[in-house]
């Protein structure tokens, strides 16, 4: 099982790598759907089966087709940034602010002293978060699924004015 999380950590970081680095957004996307699922692998491997589920279901499944849609749908999406070259432009300075964060991070995190964890809450089954999800955390639930909703409609009204303008210029 240890070699396993190890593998699926080494999955996981490449594919968050190529998901910043690459300049094709569609590839962007593809790596990035490729990280969400390595985080749900991680967390089946660690027992979390239902978290794991979680992550499958709206990272993989509709936040990763959401953005895809939105990649697609808009006007020649697939050559966003692709000139030849296969990485960015500012990789150097990403690189370099990315580790003047992780200094400063890791800094911070030796100056600090962490405590103990606290006792582990009792697992809830299934049922009981289902329960919860439709008395307690309805609100913001329901939120949720409306700002998706909204970012799926304007999206699409975004491609279909980008599309009538360039009908326009032809």
């Amino acid at each position: 099982m240890r070699t396993a999380f190890i593998l699926i950590t080494f999955w996981t970081l490449a594919s968050g790598l190529l998901a910043i680095s690459r300049r094709n957004m569609i590839h962007c996307a593809l790596a990035l759907i490729s990280f969400f699922a390595g985080i749900a692998a991680l967390l089946f491997t660690l027992s979390a089966d239902f978290l794991g589920a979680v992550q499958l279901l709206i990272y993989v499944g509709a936040i990763s087709v959401l953005i895809l849609f939105a990649l697609l749908v808009t006007h020649d999406a697939s050559r966003l940034g692709d000139r030849g070259a296969p990485f960015s432009r500012g990789k150097w300075s990403g690189w370099m602010l990315s580790a003047l964060v992780f200094v400063v991070l890791g800094f911070g995190l030796h100056r600090v002293a962490v405590p103990p964890p606290p006792d582990p809450a009792p697992a809830l089954p299934v049922a009981e978060i289902g329960r919860l999800l439709v008395t307690r955390h309805a609100v913001p639930f329901l939120a949720m699924a409306l700002l998706l909703t909204a970012a799926l409609v304007g999206s699409a009204l975004v491609a279909i004015e980008e599309s009538s303008e360039h009908a326009r210029k032809e």
